[in-house]
């Protein structure tokens, strides 16, 4: 037997041995739970922080797609804005 197995074997003899002997009802658990205070919901702490970055992102993208459509940034269509999207090589001189 190791020191290790040793130490904990006296520890479980230890424990055994100053028991309280008092076992809580079923609806402990529940009580306990009940008194804990409202954990903050994680999404939409995530949320509320990401959001500034996440419409500076969307503005940035939003400006530099528009510099980019053809026409060097005159307004255009929203089926040009769709075939640039997909083949950005629309609208260039051949």
């Amino acid at each position: 037997m190791s020191e290790l197995e040793r130490d904990l074997e006296t520890a479980r003899a230890l424990l055994r041995e100053h028991h309280a002997g008092v076992t809580p009802d079923p609806s402990f658990a529940a009580r306990v739970v009940a008194h804990l205070p409202a954990a903050p919901d994680p999404l939409g702490w995530a949320a509320r922080r990401l959001l500034p970055a996440a419409l500076t992102l969307a503005l940035l993208l939003g400006v530099m797609v528009w510099r980019e459509l053809p026409g060097g940034g005159e307004p255009a269509s929203v089926d040009d804005l769709a075939a640039w999207m997909v083949d950005p090589s629309v609208g260039e001189a051949p």
